[in-house]
């Protein structure tokens, strides 16, 4: 897990480029430097601990979101309405950017991140192994995709070193609405049914 917390505040440095300008003085932007790295490193951290913990006692992982409150206390978000609850993973995986788009939009969260399982490089890239994705964003920092490789090691699973990448702004982008989000994913769900 050191790695992954060196890999995500590595992330936020090189990432901030891409958040919103506001000039300010070099001690204040190394303050909101710190906090941004923490809040990233608090989210990854658990979001990383509880799929651990999880697949370790049952080898599932349903997919899941946290987000970041702006006090700072994190909260647990999953698929569990009916009309999503038995749909495929990606249904789900767009359904959980919906709920955190919502309360990104609603100016209740400062973070969120979607935790799914799936299939990457490693980060040496010679090899595609199992291990968790995760979509990160932060509103005033960064919104990458980080591939946390997983190995077992004597009977339980272990995260690896971590890859991170830069994503298009989800979350947190004014842009898009998680209404026109919702709408998209039951009508495909319709569809499938």
């Amino acid at each position: 897990m050191k790695y992954l917390s060196v890999l995500i505040f590595s992330a936020v440095i090189s990432q901030l480029a891409t958040a919103e300008k506001i000039e300010v003085s070099q001690e204040e932007q190394a303050k909101v430097f710190q906090m941004i790295g923490h809040d990233i490193n608090q989210l990854s951290k658990t979001g990383a601990g509880y799929s651990l913990e999880t697949l370790n006692k049952t080898n599932k992982l349903p997919p899941f979101a946290l987000i970041m409150n702006n006090d700072g206390t994190i909260g647990k978000l999953e698929p569990l309405l009916p009309f999503i609850k038995n749909a495929p993973i990606a249904d789900k995986i767009n359904y959980l950017r919906g709920q955190v788009k919502n309360l990104a939009e609603l100016d209740k969260i400062k973070a969120g991140g979607v935790f799914s399982r799936g299939f990457g490089r490693t980060e040496d890239k010679s090899q595609e192994v199992a291990g968790l994705i995760i979509e990160m964003e932060h509103r005033n920092g960064p919104s990458t995709v980080q591939f946390v490789p997983l190995d077992n090691k004597n009977g339980q699973l272990v995260a690896m070193s971590a890859t991170s990448t830069p994503k298009p702004r989800l979350f947190f982008n004014k842009a898009i609405s998680s209404d026109a989000t919702y709408k998209q994913i039951k009508e495909v769900i319709g569809q499938a049914e």
